[in-house]
């Protein structure tokens, strides 16, 4: 759910071992699709479960680790 009250109506799946370091402002530049539209910001409940699904996950790069863990 984000703070514009957007939801998928399908399950949506976050994989651990995905999980890499980079800046905002590079992620969209290199990443820059047309005709997407923003949906809105996470909001801190979701974003706060999934650190902690994360932070727990044997899958997580071990640079992101336990307490190593923080965006």
């Amino acid at each position: 759910m984000t703070d514009k009250q957007f939801s998928f109506q399908l399950d949506t799946y976050l994989y651990a071992q995905h999980v890499f370091d980079e800046t905002e402002t590079n992620l969209l530049s290199t990443y820059q699709i047309e005709d997407i539209e923003f949906k809105g910001k996470l909001i801190d409940k979701e974003f706060d479960k999934i650190i902690h699904c994360f932070s727990n996950s044997t899958l997580l790069p071990r640079k992101f680790r336990k307490n190593h863990f923080k965006l």
